[in-house]
Order: C-alpha cells, then sequence, then structure tokens
C-alpha cells in the first residue's frame, strides 16, 4: 500500500503531440511506442502512473496510434511548441495537474518524486550532465501545480508562445526560466526538483538504442547487469558529466550580471538548453 494517499481530484498528462522530426518514424511507429524491457514506452509510462498515482493518465495527442486501452486520449488544438500543447490542456487542469512528457523513460523512483512533490508549482528535471547517461545537457522531465497557480502558468504559457512566435523556441525550459524570474505575486515561488538517476528523454534513434541498452543493464534483476550498469556510469559518463558540469558552473559564473536577456536568450549555460 502507499504510504500516503492521492487525492481524487490530482489529474496526470502524458504530452505526447510533438512531430518527433528527428525520430522519422523509426521502426514504423512513433517514439513514444519504441519498446522499452519489451513494452511500449508510453504503455510502461501509463501504467507507471496507474500504480504510483492511482489514477489512470490522459494522453494527449493528436496520433490516433498513441490511445492507449484504459487512458482517456485529448487532442490538443494547437501543438506548434510543448507550451503551446501544454496551454490547450487547461481545460483539463484540475485541483492537483501533473504534466510529464510522452518521451522520457522515467524510472519508477521518479515517478515517486513527482508523486510526492508538495503543492504550488513544482519543476521536475535535471539541473546540469548526467553523471548516469552521460548525457551533457540539463533535461525537464514535467511538472505539478496546483488549481491557485493555474493563472499565473497560463501567463506564462502565453508569454512563451508569444516569444515563439518571434523566433524563441518554445520549451518547457522557457516557461522555467520565465517563472523563476518573474514569481507568482504573493504566492511561494516556484521549486525546482532534481531528478538525477536514469531517467532520460530520448529524440533519435541513436538516443534510444544507447538508452534502452543502459537503462536495462540498470534496472535488470541480474546483479550482473546492475554491475555493468554502474561500472559504465562510473567509468564513462561521470567524467564526462563532471567536465561539462565544471563548463557550465564557470559559464554561469562569468554571466551572474546578465539579467534582462529575453526569453530566446535566456541567462543559463548551453547545459541547461534540451529538447524539453
Amino acid at each position: 500500500m502507499l504510504p500516503n494517499a492521492i487525492p481524487l481530484d490530482t489529474r496526470v498528462l502524458i504530452l505526447c503531440a510533438g512531430e518527433g522530426e528527428r525520430w522519422g518514424e523509426y521502426l514504423g511507429k512513433p517514439k513514444q511506442l519504441a519498446p522499452i524491457f519489451g513494452v511500449p514506452l508510453l504503455v510502461r509510462t501509463a501504467g507507471q502512473v496507474q500504480h504510483y498515482f492511482g489514477v489512470s493518465p490522459v494522453i494527449v495527442t493528436h496520433d490516433p496510434r498513441l490511445h492507449i486501452p484504459g487512458c482517456d486520449s485529448f487532442c490538443p488544438e494547437q501543438r506548434r511548441w510543448v507550451v503551446e500543447t501544454f496551454l490547450s490542456t487547461a481545460c483539463l487542469w484540475s485541483s492537483r495537474t501533473v504534466v510529464l512528457l510522452g518521451n522520457v523513460l522515467y524510472t519508477d523512483a521518479a515517478i515517486t518524486i513527482c508523486r510526492a512533490a508538495s503543492g504550488g508549482l513544482v519543476i521536475f528535471g535535471r539541473q546540469g550532465a548526467s553523471i548516469f547517461t552521460g548525457k551533457r545537457y540539463g533535461e525537464l522531465f514535467g511538472l505539478s501545480f496546483t488549481r491557485d497557480y493555474s493563472d499565473f502558468v497560463t501567463h506564462c504559457l502565453i508569454q512563451v508562445i508569444g516569444d515563439a512566435t518571434r523566433g524563441g523556441r518554445g520549451k518547457l525550459w522557457e516557461f522555467y526560466f520565465l517563472a523563476q524570474r518573474e514569481p507568482p505575486s504573493g504566492r511561494p515561488p516556484i521549486e525546482f526538483c532534481e531528478i538525477h538517476d536514469y531517467t532520460e528523454d530520448f529524440d533519435s534513434p541513436e538516443e534510444y538504442h544507447y538508452l534502452k541498452r543502459l537503462c536495462e543493464w540498470a534496472l535488470s534483476s541480474a546483479p550482473a547487469l546492475r554491475l555493468l550498469a554502474i561500472l559504465w556510469s562510473s567509468v564513462f559518463c561521470a567524467p564526462y558529466a563532471s567536465w561539462h558540469r565544471w563548463k557550465q558552473w564557470w559559464h554561469d559564473r562569468r554571466n551572474t550580471r546578465r539579467t534582462t536577456l529575453p526569453l530566446s536568450r535566456p541567462q543559463t549555460s548551453p547545459s541547461h538548453r534540451a529538447a524539453a
């Protein structure tokens, strides 16, 4: 039994409305259906949500192939950027809304962290390079917010969408940068909840095969495979990630006075500029 009951008015959304240009219909299916442990990634994530949250997620997609039995689906009106897809789901927001991404392989520990997030607006992600997977960028894996932050979330999303129409990226990082720079008035500031384990996203076939192999080692029931993953991360990934984290720290240290950049040029190091 889970230690704390999940409120009945918690809604979990899984965003799966991107075009997947780098994926290019590899395997003849969307990347959200690429198999991990022999199970389509989206089916695995939906099962984790059902187990840890006790609710079925809503799959936000325009692709009928991504309709999962036992889960509701929602087709967003606008989906040019992930923030536009997110804003299109406003009619689904509940007393507490959790937003996850369909192209992320979540560990059970990561889903537990998302489930246990406190009230307010919480961003889930990794601020820099990963010592587990070796990915040199930070990543955002989702967010959680309560109803009293809905207007603030809407306001930030509209601004980021406006910036995207002028050449910005329209990514969740821009939403985070803006919410951090202009915190909600009269409410606690947003919280960044670090998830630093084998949780990772992928966009290309090469990234998929690498992450699939590494995570199937790391999360295997066989001790020898888990040991192999630990050795790989320790010998190859951790030194590489430490180098990029040092470069990120040095970059941020040199740019601490730059506080008025537009959203399309956020005040952060290149290590933050992930595809989330």
